[in-house]
C-alpha cells in the first residue's frame, strides 16, 4: 500500500496549487486558528486504486448531525460508513421528551435517533461500532484509525463528534463522581428515590434534568449562577408544573462534601452577598454546558476561540479540503438537535460537491469496488451471562478460586449502559480465557445492587478470586476495558 503525503504538491497529482496544509490556517489574536478559503484541490484517482479499505464519505459520530449526513450521502449515491463512537446517538439519547423536533408534538430523543438511523441504514449506510481515535490529514486519501485497530482511507470526512458535558472543577467533584455527582438524570434518577438533589445550570438541559428527577427525588433545587435562567421561556414555564422543583439564583457551588462513600452536602456561595453556607444534599446533577469533542484532530483542523471546529461562511467546510463538520462540535451558539440535523445535511451536500469537483463520478467510484471498505458483521455467540439473584453471585463469584470476573450493572433507561453492552460482548470474546463477565439489570435485581454497594449505573465491579479489586463508575471504551483486564490479569 502506498502512502501519499500532502506537502505542497502530491506525488499522485493531488495539489493545492503548491500550497502546504499549514497555509490553509490563519491565526487569530488569541492563538486559535480560523478557517480561511483554500485553493482548489485536484485528485488523480487513477493513482489511488491500490489502496485498501477505501470510503467515499467517512462519518465520524452518530448523533442527529452524523445520521442525517448518512441519509443525504446515500441519497447522493456515495459509499457512506458511519463510525458510531462510544455513545451511539450522542447526547440526544440522554433526553426524554423532545417537543421541538419538527413534525412531532412530543417524541423521545432516543426515538429520533433510532428513526434516522433506520432510514440511513435502509438507504445503504454502513455502521461500525467502534471509535475513531486518530485521523491523519497530512496524506490523501485521509487515514483514519479506530480504537480496535481498524485502518481505513477516506476521500471525504465528516466530523460530527458532538460535545461532552463540562464539570465544575471544584473540591469533592472528582472524589464523589459516581457517588452522588453525575451528569445524567435519565441514567441515575432511580438511585435518588425520596432524596434531596441539586441540579447545577440555567439552560434547557438543566430544566430537563430537573424534570427527569421529579418522579424519584423528594426535592430538586436548580442552582443558577446568574440572576436569570438561559432556558427557553417554554422550558421555564414547564417548571411551574412541578411543585418539588425550586430555582435559586446568584449561587455558586464552592465544594462538594461527603462522608467518604457518598455526597452529603455542598458549600454554596451567595454571589450577591458573598456569604458561604453549608447545604445538606444527597446528589448533584451537572448541566453546565459542553466541550466540543475535537481531541482526535490533534491541531490538524482550524478551531474557533471557543474550541469548536471553524467553518467557512455558510458552509460546513473546514480548513482542510474534503473535511467537513456539523453539529455541536462546530456549533457554539444553537446546540439544537434540529440545527445539528440540518447542518449534517449541509455537510453531506458539501462533501458530495467536493467529490464531484474532483471528478469522482459513479464511473470512477466503480473502479474502487474491489478495495472498498465494508464492515464485517459480527455473529457472536453471547458470552456475557445475566445475573438474576444474590445466591448465584455468592456461589459462583464471591468465593476463592472463582478467577477474574466482571459484574456490569446497567439499566435500560441508561444510554451509556446500553452502548457498553456490545463493547463488553466483544471484550468477552477477546479475553474468554482470562475473564468471566456478567451483566445485572439494576432495576430487575435491586437487592443484588444493595448487597454489592452499587449506587449508580453504569458500574462495573472487578473481582479476583472472590475479592473486589476494582470499581469503575463511568463507561469505558474498548481500549480502556482491554487495558483494565490486562492490568488485573498481570497481577
Amino acid at each position: 500500500m502506498k502512502k501519499y503525503c500532502m506537502a505542497g504538491v502530491l506525488s499522485v497529482g493531488c495539489v493545492y496549487a503548491a500550497t502546504s496544509l499549514t497555509s490553509l490556517f490563519s491565526l487569530t489574536g488569541c492563538g486559535r486558528k480560523e478557517a480561511v478559503d483554500s485553493q482548489p484541490m485536484h485528485v488523480d484517482f487513477s493513482a489511488l486504486q491500490d489502496i485498501d479499505n477505501v470510503i467515499d464519505m467517512a462519518v465520524i459520530g452518530s448523533g442527529p448531525a452524523g445520521l442525517t449526513a448518512c441519509v443525504y450521502g446515500c441519497r447522493g449515491g456515495r459509499h457512506v460508513v458511519c463510525f458510531e463512537g462510544a455513545e451511539p446517538g450522542g447526547l440526544l439519547t440522554k433526553t426524554t421528551i423532545v417537543e421541538n423536533w419538527p413534525g412531532e408534538k412530543a417524541i423521545l430523543g432516543a426515538d429520533i435517533v433510532g428513526h434516522i438511523h433506520d432510514q440511513a441504514e435502509d438507504l445503504g449506510a454502513y455502521f461500525v461500532q467502534d471509535s475513531v481515535m486518530s485521523i491523519d490529514f497530512s496524506q490523501y486519501p485521509y487515514r483514519l484509525e479506530t480504537e480496535e485497530g481498524l485502518v481505513v482511507y477516506a476521500f471525504s470526512v465528516l466530523i460530527t463528534t458532538g460535545a461532552t458535558p463540562k464539570t465544575l472543577g471544584i473540591p469533592g467533584e472528582e472524589q464523589y463522581w459516581g457517588m452522588g455527582v453525575t451528569t445524567c438524570a435519565i441514567c441515575d434518577a432511580p438511585f435518588y428515590k425520596g432524596k434531596d438533589v441539586v441540579v447545577v445550570g440555567g439552560g434547557d438541559s438543566a430544566v430537563e434534568e430537573a424534570i427527569q428527577l421529579t418522579p424519584h427525588a423528594r426535592s430538586i433545587t436548580i442552582m443558577v449562577r446568574g440572576n436569570a435562567m438561559r432556558a427557553a421561556a417554554r422550558m421555564q414555564e414547564h417548571l411551574k408544573e412541578y411543585p418539588t422543583i425550586a430555582v435559586h439564583y446568584n449561587v455558586a457551588i464552592q465544594e462538594i462534601l461527603g462522608n467518604g462513600a457518598h455526597v452529603t452536602g455542598l458549600m454554596v456561595r451567595d454571589n450577591v452577598t458573598g456569604a458561604v453556607t453549608q447545604e445538606p444534599i444527597d446528589g448533584v446533577f451537572l448541566a453546565i454546558g459542553h466541550e466540543p469533542n475535537v481531541w482526535m484532530l490533534e491541531d490538524q483542523v482550524a478551531l474557533t476561540k471557543t474550541g469548536h471546529i471553524a467553518l467557512m461562511g455558510r458552509t460546513q467546510k473546514t480548513s482542510v479540503p474534503g473535511v467537513f463538520a456539523a453539529g455541536d462540535v462546530a456549533d457554539a451558539d444553537y446546540r439544537q438537535a434540529g440545527v445539528a440535523a440540518g447542518d449534517g445535511i449541509k455537510a453531506a451536500l458539501d462533501a458530495d460537491r467536493f467529490l464531484a469537483a474532483q471528478g469522482y463520478s459513479q464511473v470512477v467510484a466503480r473502479e474502487f469496488d474491489g478495495v472498498r471498505f465494508y464492515p464485517v458483521t459480527r455473529d457472536m455467540v453471547p458470552l456475557i451471562e445475566p445475573l438474576h439473584d444474590v445466591a448465584t453471585v455468592e456461589k459462583n463469584i464471591l468465593k476463592s478460586g472463582s478467577g477474574l470476573t466482571i459484574i456490569d450493572f446497567y439499566a435500560h433507561t441508561c444510554p451509556s449502559c446500553m452502548h457498553m453492552l456490545p463493547v463488553l460482548e466483544r471484550i468477552a470474546h477477546r479475553y474468554a480465557d482470562l475473564i468471566s463477565i456478567y451483566a445485572v439489570d439494576f432495576e430487575a435485581v435491586p437487592d443484588l445492587a444493595a448487597l454489592l454497594g452499587v449506587k449508580k449505573v453504569p458500574t462495573m465491579l472487578v473481582f479476583d478470586d472472590g475479592k473486589l479489586v476494582d470499581t469503575v463508575l463511568q463507561p469505558l471504551t474498548y481500549a480502556e476495558l482491554a487495558a483494565l483486564i490486562e492490568a488485573h490479569a498481570a497481577t
